[in-house]
């Protein structure tokens, strides 16, 4: 039995805004993933002009690498691709495997990729008299393809930086926002269109980029609930906690020989805080209208882990950081009332 979860139009508006704008003092809205077994996707696409080839110029954007903590961490120039008419760069790539961010520029090469530039990358579909926008994705690279592994749920979509128009080119923010980083593998995958080549498919290689570290805790003084915690994995981006599952989610093999995986008790995280060295406390499940939270409101808490090859087999909690974060300014989190500190010497 799969159960997916998907957010509301204005739930994703609201978390995708918030990744792709940075801190934008509106009210926060949580997107709360429970018990999703397998990858459900959320695909968020951004609207989105436009000399030629002959004066095409390399450009540094420099986007990703502002913040000086994750600057050292950012892949420029990875991948590039064209058809002819247009060119797609990969311009700058920054993950922890759990949250990635991209910046990608379309380039006219002649006549035709300037025609196709000019029409905002969208595609009329007369039969339905929709359009459809041809903006890039990108979603985890999933081990063997196989989800019911090796799945993460996410969420993923792209937005134009309108600011950094020519006649000839265009430059967009691609984003993923995954619930855990056990999908597999260390690389994303990226699907884009050109003029002549559609459904194209890369994969990014992101083992160079940011690293996370991964703390074992001491949960003796774990309160009795349907989960333990066993560890933290954090990063300047990404904040996850990660445990064993002692019955919200039950899997086996049914009496037709199909694997299965089902709910069978409900359960909730009763609070979760970010403790900072300074004395400051951050609620990190309160979305209220103060936006007081340094979590982006893209939240995935008490997630199934399927993942052959990892200990844990829940998510506990998982979320991206609103602005890259000094680790050494974190002193540890509180679960469901107990603490658990985060060593400064066990950061990388």
């Amino acid at each position: 039995m799969m159960e997916h979860l998907r957010p509301t139009e204005y739930q994703k508006n609201e978390m995708l805004e918030k990744a792709f704008s940075g801190i934008i003092k509106k009210p926060k809205r949580s997107f709360r993933l429970k018990y999703c077994i397998i990858a459900a996707t959320a695909v968020l696409l951004f609207s989105g002009t436009t000399v030629f080839a002959d004066e095409i110029k390399a450009v540094f954007y420099n986007l990703l690498g502002k913040n000086e903590l994750v600057s050292e961490d950012v892949l420029n120039e990875v991948y590039s691709d064209d058809d002819g008419h247009v060119k797609i760069t990969v311009k700058e790539f920054l993950s922890d495997r759990i949250n990635s961010y991209a910046i990608i520029e379309y380039t006219a090469l002649d006549d035709k990729g300037k025609k196709w530039i000019d029409k905002a990358l969208i595609v009329e579909n007369m039969d339905a008299m929709t359009q459809h926008m041809n903006y890039p994705d990108m979603f985890p690279n999933f081990k063997d393809n196989n989800t019911a592994l090796y799945g993460v749920n996410y969420n993923h979509g792209a937005e134009e930086l309108i600011e950094y128009h020519t006649e000839n080119s265009r430059v967009f923010k691609v984003v993923c926002l995954a619930s855990g980083g056990d999908f597999g593998t260390n690389s994303m995958k990226l699907l884009y269109n050109l003029p002549d080549k559609w459904k194209t498919e890369a994969t990014i290689d992101i083992s160079e980029s940011v690293q996370i570290t991964d703390i074992e805790i001491d949960n003796s003084l774990a309160p009795d609930k349907y989960y333990k915690p066993l560890g933290i994995r954090i990063s300047p981006l990404s904040l996850l906690i990660y445990g064993e599952d002692l019955g919200i989610v039950e899997s086996g093999v049914n009496q037709s020989g199909n694997w299965y995986q089902k709910i069978v008790h409900d359960e909730n995280i009763d609070s979760l805080y970010l403790i900072m060295k300074d004395g400051k406390k951050y609620n990190i499940l309160d979305y209220s209208l103060d936006d007081s939270s340094i979590m982006l409101n893209s939240t995935a808490m008490l997630t199934h882990v399927s993942n052959p090859e990892v200990e844990h087999d829940i998510i506990i909690y998982t979320s991206a950081f609103e602005e890259p974060i000094d680790l050494e300014l974190i002193d540890g989190i509180e679960l469901d009332g107990v603490y658990y500190p985060i060593d400064n010497n066990e950061l990388q």
